[in-house]
C-alpha cells in the first residue's frame, strides 16, 4: 500500500539569533492534521514560539529574504488551516488577532516620550519628580516605527487609503500603516478633510476606510484573546 506523501512548507524568520530560524509546517497529503516546528530555542523544546504565530497571523515583517515563494506558501498554509478541524476557529482567531493589532496601533502608538527633569516641591512641601513631554525626532521615528518620511501626494494618499490601512495623525503629519505596522508613507494634508475622503474616525487622530479592519476591531472587543491564544498554542504544539 502506497504511503501518503508528506507536504512541507518552509519559511525562514529573523529572530534574536545570528541566523534566521527555520519554521516548517507539514501534513500528509490526505490528512487534515497539521504539524509545525521552529528552530528557535523554544521551538526545539517543543514550546510555543512567536515565529510560527507571526506567519499564521500573516505578519511577514520578520520574514528573511532567503524564503522562497513566501506568499504562495502562506496561501497554502491558510488553505490547510481553513480545511482542518479547526477551520471555523482559525477564521475567528485571525479576525480577532487583526482586531488586536488595530487596537494596539490606535491606542498604543505614541510619538513622544516623557523626560524626568528632576524633583520639585509639591503643595504639601514634599519633593516629587516632574516630567516634560518631548516629541521623537525624525531619526527616532524611523528607528522606532520604521517611518521613512516618504511624503505622499493627495492622489497617492487617496489610492492607499482604499486598502486595509490605518492613518495615524501626529502634529501636522499623517502616517499610513497596515495592521502589522508596515509603513506606507506620510501625508501632510489637513485632517479636517478626512471625512470628505470617506475616512472613519477610530479615535483621536486615528482613521481608516477599511470595513474589514473596523469589523475585526469590533470582534476583538467581544472575545477573550488570552483564551484564544492559549487554544491556538495547544493546537500548534
Amino acid at each position: 500500500m502506497e504511503e501518503n506523501k508528506e507536504i512541507v512548507l518552509v519559511f525562514y524568520v529573523k529572530g534574536s539569533g545570528k541566523k534566521p530560524y527555520r519554521v516548517a509546517f507539514w501534513k500528509e497529503e490526505n490528512s487534515r492534521d497539521i504539524h509545525s516546528g521552529c528552530g528557535c530555542p523554544a521551538g526545539r523544546r517543543m514550546q510555543y514560539c512567536k515565529h510560527r504565530f507571526q506567519l499564521i497571523e500573516g505578519d511577514l515583517t520578520n520574514l528573511d529574504d532567503s524564503t522562497e515563494n513566501a506568499k504562495e506558501k502562506l496561501e497554502v498554509l491558510y488553505n490547510w488551516l481553513e480545511d482542518s478541524d479547526i477551520g471555523d476557529f482559525f477564521e475567528d482567531f485571525i479576525k480577532a488577532k487583526i482586531g488586536e493589532k488595530v487596537s494596539k496601533i490606535i491606542n498604543g502608538m505614541k510619538f513622544y516620550y516623557s523626560e524626568n527633569l528632576g524633583t520639585r516641591e509639591n503643595q504639601w512641601g514634599f519633593d516629587e519628580p516632574y516630567y516634560e513631554y518631548r516629541d521623537f525626532t525624525d531619526d527616532e521615528l524611523t528607528e522606532k516605527f520604521g517611518i521613512l518620511h516618504n511624503e505622499l501626494s493627495e492622489e497617492e494618499f487617496l489610492n492607499i487609503i482604499e486598502s486595509n490601512v490605518i492613518v495615524v495623525g501626529n502634529n501636522n503629519n499623517n502616517y499610513i500603516f497596515d495592521e502589522n505596522r508596515k509603513y506606507y508613507g506620510t501625508f501632510n494634508g489637513n485632517r479636517r478633510k478626512f471625512k470628505g475622503y470617506g475616512l472613519i474616525k477610530l479615535k483621536d487622530n486615528r482613521y481608516t476606510k477599511s470595513q474589514y479592519l473596523i469589523e475585526s476591531l469590533k470582534y476583538y472587543k467581544t472575545v477573550n484573546m488570552k483564551n484564544m491564544n492559549e487554544k491556538m498554542k495547544e493546537i500548534m504544539k
